[in-house]
């Protein structure tokens, strides 16, 4: 059974809340690492990697289904 193409709006929703997700799963690696809980914020920096991984995976999906979709959905532009 083929899949069917997801909607631009919705590829911009998922890339959104991943961003926002992970910019809160990185603050929150930072806070918890404090004052000698590096074990704890190294595991939480470890979600992080996690998360961008699927990031990344779910950004090559969009392609796929949309070849000259924005380059910024999933992970932002860079700054100059």
């Amino acid at each position: 059974m083929a899949r069917h193409r997801r909607p631009m709006d919705e590829w911009s929703a998922i890339g959104s809340g991943l961003k926002e997700l992970h910019e809160a799963i990185v603050k929150m690696s930072v806070i918890v690492g404090k004052y000698g809980y590096l074990k704890y914020g190294d595991r939480i920096a470890g979600l992080s990697n996690r998360l961008s991984k699927i990031r990344s995976d779910l950004e090559n999906e969009m392609f796929r289904e949309y070849r000259s979709a924005d380059v910024s959905i999933f992970f932002g532009r860079k700054e100059e």
